[in-house]
């Protein structure tokens, strides 16, 4: 659900460019500079964060837009549909394109409480055109946020969802689709927003 639906999710944008890591380890997937096609991490989240039934601890991100909890050693700047048996796999993808970060924009992430967010600011497409700023945020109750506060770019070229670990099963938000837009905001959740449990087993007594 996103924040233009009835009882959608609301947009905040909590800056972290000042506050937060910066990325700067990118390695290389290919042949090309590593902040055009490159993937940084594995990074501690800081919770236990289920996804697809699996419980994540640390994650990477990659320079075209995605967030893996596997490490994605090959180029990935094609975006396709979801699910596909084709990389990425395990994956989480706020704006997958052909993103190039070789000219200007940084990528940042913190661990945060309860929460764990990654922050594109100011990152282009190829051939350095446009100016995008997002945020993805985990939540420690399995949630997942898509913030959009500035995208200054082609909006309709990219994939946004979610992708298990072998491609067998996935949720399709946008590909090549007119979607995004500035501040708006996504969430994406298994339970629902009236379900949320801390203790799993128990007994009840009669009366």
């Amino acid at each position: 659900i996103d924040s233009n639906e009835p009882n959608g999710p609301q947009y905040v944008w909590n800056d972290i460019s000042t506050t937060g890591t910066e990325i700067t380890n990118w390695i290389p997937t290919g042949s090309f500079d590593p902040r055009d096609e490159g993937t940084a991490g594995p990074f501690p989240i800081g919770i236990d964060f289920k996804f697809y039934g699996e419980t994540k601890t640390e994650l990477y991100v990659n320079t075209n837009g995605v967030i893996s909890f596997i490490n994605i050693t090959e180029n990935i700047f094609s975006n396709g549909s979801i699910p596909t048996s084709g990389i990425p796999d395990d994956m989480i993808a706020p704006f997958w394109d052909d993103l190039d970060g070789r000219t200007q924009g940084n990528v940042y992430y913190k661990q945060d409480g309860n929460k764990f967010i990654i922050q594109f600011t100011n990152w282009q497409r190829y051939s350095g055109t446009g100016s995008l700023t997002f945020q993805v945020v985990l939540q420690s109750n399995n949630r997942i946020y898509f913030y959009y506060e500035n995208m200054a770019a082609t909006l309709n070229s990219c994939t946004v969802g979610i992708e298990n670990y072998n491609g067998t099963d996935g949720l399709q938000i946008a590909n090549n689709a007119a979607y995004i837009e500035d501040q708006l905001a996504v969430m994406i959740a298994a339970d629902p927003e009236w379900l949320t449990l801390n203790q799993y087993s128990g007994i009840l007594y009669n009366g």
